[in-house]
């Protein structure tokens, strides 16, 4: 099939994108919220193999130029009318395949990963009173009910997103599949401002934490939160590193209205290049990823997709609930314990071997590019059954 994959999210779409085009379907890749406009050829990596993909970039749209921009796609940059599905997500990216698709009346596939406001309602009463939280749900609703009623078939890429789905909103019966993971090929290694190797000799073990304290909206209040715990980490285990993952000193100096951090917390930054990504998890021993939202974890399937060692919190059971504690994932929600619950865990060699084997394994049962291959390519059988 000839496939056009609209999508805000790089890593879901770029893995669905790659897992389709390995099995001899034709797919172009557009991705929105690009800084501008971009055309060209990328080499990305899922766990099996790598392909190389059509990538088109543009920036971020407001849905009243979605119909022009839908124009311009149309009729300058690719030949739609050879297109026979477009995939997509919500929001924007909905808008725009949505208006491409009743343009040539192809089948629409709507990937959800997020249930937006319906996971933070909760959060947006606390942070912004009760009468924000009700202002911002019931457009919302609206959008997602939208969202449902012009997608010839629904993907939740979560127990919970599926759940919420069958339960709140049976307008479609969504399919669960879960997302895989994929990231760029470099041809040429950069020169990095910091040596890893040498961390990985001053301490005996690394750990990982990924916060962004600088993005703005609810997330990164949880963010903070997660700072808080590295930092506690990093003040009770002096014998260990913690890497901050997407956080620089001056944030988080500014966040905890500090002057002085702990000299084990090392901070990178935001760093875009996946082979630099891929080597400081190869350094890493454990990954703290704990999840405020019951939207699909990056951090979590990152950490997977690599193998490791993932302390979180009980949130993961309801996202993906064949992850179990002590096998697959180390889980608790007393973040206060988890400087000594880390210490544990690092001082018993044979149960952070268990642990890296439980990853692996549910990785190649759950995640794997194969399995969500097949089962997209189940999918779009039966798009081709459909009248």
């Amino acid at each position: 099939m000839n496939i056009l994959n609209v999508s805000t999210e790089i890593r879901h779409g770029l893995a669905c994108t790659t897992s389709l085009t390995k099995r001899g379907h034709k797919v172009i890749h557009i991705q929105l919220e690009e800084s501008g406009f971009t055309a060209k050829k990328v080499k990305v990596q899922t766990d099996t193999d790598v392909a190389e993909i059509e990538y088109i970039g543009l920036p971020t749209l407001q849905r009243y130029v979605v119909k022009n921009f839908a124009k311009l796609i149309s009729e300058n940059i690719i030949n739609i009318e050879l297109i026979d599905a477009i995939i997509t997500m919500p929001s924007v990216s909905f808008y725009l395949a949505h208006a491409l698709s009743s343009k040539l009346c192809v089948p629409l596939v709507l990937r959800i990963s997020s249930l937006g406001i319906y996971d933070r309602f909760k959060e947006a009463i606390t942070l912004f009173h009760w009468y924000r939280g009700i202002l911002e749900l019931a457009p919302a609703l609206k959008r997602l009910t939208e969202n449902l009623v012009h997608s010839s078939t629904v993907i939740a890429h979560s127990a919970y997103i599926a759940k919420f789905l069958k339960e709140k909103l049976p307008l479609r019966k969504p399919i669960l599949i879960y997302p895989t993971y994929a990231k760029f090929v470099r041809r040429e290694q950069k020169q990095f401002g910091f040596n890893i190797e040498k961390w990985c000799l001053e301490k005996h073990h690394n750990i990982l934490g990924i916060t962004s304290v600088g993005r703005p909206g609810l997330g990164s209040r949880h963010d903070i939160i997660i700072l808080k715990i590295l930092y506690i980490i990093a003040k009770r285990n002096p014998e260990i590193n913690v890497i901050v993952l997407g956080s620089n000193d001056i944030e988080v100096r500014k966040s905890l209205n500090l002057y002085h951090l702990p000299p084990n917390m090392k901070f990178l930054g935001f760093v875009y290049d996946d082979t630099l990504i891929e080597r400081i998890y190869e350094c890493s021993s454990l990954v703290i990823a704990p999840v405020f939202f019951r939207a699909v974890s990056n951090r979590i399937l990152e950490a997977l997709f690599y193998g490791k060692p993932v302390l979180t919190n009980s949130y993961i059971k309801e996202i993906f609930p064949e992850l179990k504690h002590g096998i697959s994932v180390y889980i608790s929600d007393r973040y206060e314990e988890y400087p000594n619950v880390i210490r544990s865990l690092l001082n018993s060699s044979n149960t952070l071997e268990e642990l890296t084997e439980g990853a692996k394994k549910v990785w190649k049962e759950l995640f794997s590019e194969r399995v969500f291959g097949s089962k997209m390519e189940t999918v779009l059988k039966n798009l081709r059954r459909s009248p």
